[in-house]
């Protein structure tokens, strides 16, 4: 088995989706599941894409999709589950059941893509595969991340990103490497939460509040963002909490919901309370 490059940020988005079981099934069809048509193409391995898709492969090889199989957090937790084959179906969807083979290791390109044309296509002297869809929409990404063990989904459902101005997904995390669009949490959150409001504009007629199309501003004099390198939006507005068995994350933090862990966290630590004290 090949190993490859581990980060404490892949190993957050793993412990999210630990035991992938897709218990929620959004379109007419998992786009997970195997079809039988020869020229499907996004259900063969991810390595035959790489010849044409080169960057988008090396990307993808190192990420929380590519090592959501042999990562240890998940071997670990589907040992102890009896190496239940249906966790397969989001953690290695490569796994064929019927014949108990595994075509490829990882989330590969079928979670997120479905092919919706066979026919080859031409052009520079080259054959390219049919049109493919994109598979930007939350409700692909929730197919997974949104069973009772991997809540993402479901918390982003219920959060002011799904609201009259939408956040998804690829808005905050790149598709291949499942990094951050961002090079920190405070200027992701920054673009739309640190923008000068305007005071005068041609809405003002329209019935609504700002902050049905501008996001809600935000002050950054205050004790929290100068708190330190740990303290930025995320450590009081994604602060996440594992199950008591530390399988996986009872809380993702995408309802954007300040918390009392999130208090606690680091005031707990600081005047030696626990979140149950008195």
């Amino acid at each position: 088995m090949t190993h490859r490059t581990w980060t404490p940020a892949i190993g957050l988005l793993l412990v999210m989706s630990v035991i992938g079981v897709a218990g929620l099934v959004l379109l007419d069809h998992h786009p997970l599941a195997a079809q039988s048509a020869a020229d499907d193409y996004v259900n063969r391995p991810p390595r035959q894409c790489r010849r044409c898709h080169a960057d988008e492969y090396r990307d993808w090889l190192n990420s929380a999709h590519g090592l959501a199989y042999e990562a240890e957090a998940f071997q670990s937790v589907w040992a102890r589950s009896r190496q239940k084959p249906e966790c397969l179906t989001c953690h290695s969807p490569g796994y064929d059941p019927a014949t108990e083979q595994m075509a490829y290791q990882g989330v590969g390109c079928a979670a997120c893509h479905q092919t919706l044309e066979t026919t080859r296509r031409q052009g520079d002297g080259r054959t390219y595969h049919g049109r493919l869809s994109l598979g930007s929409a939350a409700a692909v990404c929730g197919t997974c991340h949104g069973a009772d063990h991997a809540r993402t989904f479901i918390e982003w459902q219920d959060s002011p990103h799904n609201g009259a101005r939408t956040v998804t997904c690829l808005d905050c995390h790149r598709a291949h490497t499942n990094d951050l669009t961002a090079a920190t949490p405070l200027e992701l959150c920054g673009r739309c939460h640190l923008q000068e409001v305007p005071t005068t504009n041609p809405h003002m007629h329209v019935d609504g509040n700002c902050t049905d199309c501008h996001p809600a501003p935000v002050n950054t004099n205050n004790v929290h963002l100068h708190g330190g390198a740990e303290a930025d939006c995320t450590a009081c507005h994604m602060t996440t909490e594992p199950d008591q068995y530390g399988r996986y994350l009872m809380n993702a933090g995408h309802t954007m919901t300040v918390s009392l862990a999130a208090c606690t966290g680091c005031h707990g630590k600081l005047h030696d309370l626990t979140a149950g004290a008195p």
